[in-house]
């Protein structure tokens, strides 16, 4: 599982700098074949609220939360981090206190949080939306990652009850620089959650204006 650094050292800007070089470097680009079992978990991820009581073996959790340090990242700051809980007090606590786990989220045997540190962002202007942006990457990469391991998982939005301010920053973050971006549940499952209604297609073309 992903440790904060014990020193409040600027390691971000270095990730960064060595961003530069490597593109720098970088002549050429080999293209990457889709996979069709990649396109499987696409297809077949669900957001699964719907969990059993097993809870989910060490090793397996170890490699889903080890998959979090390949997500990408803006400029490779690698400023998000993850941390898990799988005490049922915990997680009872955060089920009353996110709003979108309200009555469902106490039946997963774990929660993944999200936070980013904002000393890695230099920016005013990028620290509104870049964060954001680090953590959603972050998401996918665990949702998807946990379909790979047939596990299900759901997203739940950062949105605190405000009545659990106080209690969720003094229990459930850890530092005050730290941005918290959301919760992740994980857990096995007997039935699968049904697939919800899909576009036909994302894309958005110039004759397509009426979309929108």
């Amino acid at each position: 599982m992903s440790t904060l650094p014990a020193k409040k050292e600027d390691v971000y800007q270095s990730y960064y700098l060595e961003h530069q070089r490597r593109k720098k470097r970088l002549l050429n680009s080999v293209p990457i074949q889709l996979g069709r079992s990649f396109q499987e978990i696409l297809i077949e991820r669900r957001s699964q609220r719907i969990f059993t009581s097993k809870s989910v073996d060490p090793k397996t959790l170890a490699f889903l939360l080890e998959s979090a340090v390949y997500a990408p990242s803006s400029c490779n700051r690698q400023a998000v981090w993850v941390s898990l809980y799988d005490d049922p007090k915990d997680i009872s606590h955060l089920e009353q206190i996110l709003v979108g786990g309200k009555g469902w989220l106490d039946a997963a045997p774990h929660v993944i949080l999200l936070y980013a540190d904002m000393l890695a962002y230099k920016s005013p202007v990028e620290k509104d939306f870049m964060p954001w942006l680090d953590i959603g990457v972050m998401v996918q990469t665990l949702l998807l990652t946990a379909e790979d391991m047939h596990l299900g998982a759901c997203y739940v939005n950062p949105n605190i009850r405000t009545e659990f301010t106080e209690f969720f920053t003094e229990h459930f973050r850890p530092r005050e620089f730290l941005l918290f971006g959301g919760a992740i549940a994980i857990g096995h499952y007997d039935l699968k959650a049904e697939t919800p209604p899909k576009r036909a297609s994302a894309y958005l073309g110039k004759e397509d204006d009426n979309r929108c």
